[in-house]
């Protein structure tokens, strides 16, 4: 699988409360819990949560990055188990505008510092 685009890694993961609901078909399942953040971009992010998502598993995800709640909504495609934790990879299908935009800003930064290398 190929990345689509920039990521920002972070050193530490930073922990943060985090409301994800579950979509299985016509019946949403919604959690409060903490996750760590290992890294995010304009279409997807990596984080590490003790809940068990499968592959393939649709979900929307609330937390406070870039203003009090964003919501990103998208689908599981990897998924790796350590101790009583999942990392998982989240390919991001849709987000609010804030998201967007702070991440597609991002992304046109490092095309340019990438040109005048």
């Amino acid at each position: 699988m190929t990345r689509q685009g920039s990521r920002i890694p972070f050193q530490t993961a930073p922990s943060m409360k985090t409301t994800i609901t579950r979509v299985n078909g016509l019946n949403l399942f919604k959690s409060e819990t903490v996750i760590a953040l290992k890294d995010v971009s304009v279409s997807g992010i990596c984080f590490t949560s003790e809940l068990d998502f499968e592959v393939g598993q649709y979900l929307t995800i609330e937390l406070s990055l870039f203003t009090p709640t964003n919501q990103i909504f998208g689908e599981v495609v990897r998924k790796e188990s350590k101790d009583s934790s999942y990392t998982y990879g989240f390919k991001i299908t849709t987000a609010d505008k804030t998201y967007h935009e702070y991440m597609s800003s991002y992304e046109n930064y490092i095309r340019k510092e990438t040109m005048n290398i």
